[in-house]
This record gives C-alpha cells, structure tokens and sequence, in this order.
C-alpha cells in the first residue's frame, strides 16, 4: 500500500527499479512520455503492472479499463489513482 508517497512516486520508483542501468536516476520521467518513450516494452510493462500493484495494493486492469489504453506516464498514474478512489468509496459506503 502507499505509504506516504503518491501515487505518481510510486510509478516513478517503480520505472526505475524495472529499468535499472537503461535510466539515469538523475534522468526525469515526465508524465507526458509515453511509455515505450520511456523504455518500457510489453514485458518490461507486464513486470512493472505486477510490482504496482503490489505496492499501491489495486489493480486498474479490469473490466472498466484496459491496459491498451494506456499510453502515457500520467495515464499509468491516473489509472491507479482512478482504481484507488472508487476503491475508498466503496470503504467509506
């Protein structure tokens, strides 16, 4: 779960613990790049997908929203933050 850390924190961490050496941890990730731009091909995104949702404890993916979808940083982002709001409303109901 996230522990003090957005959301956006946590996909940035996790993108560069993923890619290791191919990034500079000095190097930004804007939430505009999409994510082949980035350096994410479909297996590096499949691991990436498995340890986000081990860190932020949901899953988008389903149903409602399809990883195709997706194609930007920010819509990786917006997603979990997405999945966690309808997550909290359900909590609070």
């Amino acid at each position: 779960m996230l522990k003090d850390k957005t959301v956006a924190q946590v996909v940035d961490e996790e993108i560069r613990a993923l890619l290791g050496d191919a990034i500079e941890q000095d190097d930004p990730i804007d939430a505009e790049d999409t994510l082949v731009a980035v350096g994410l091909n479909s297996l590096a995104l499949a691991r990436l997908i498995i340890a986000l949702e081990v860190e932020i404890g949901v899953d988008p993916f389903d149903e409602d929203h399809s990883i195709a979808a997706v194609r930007s940083v920010a819509g990786l982002v917006e997603a979990y933050e997405s999945k966690l709001a309808a997550t909290e409303v359900l909590r609070s109901s």
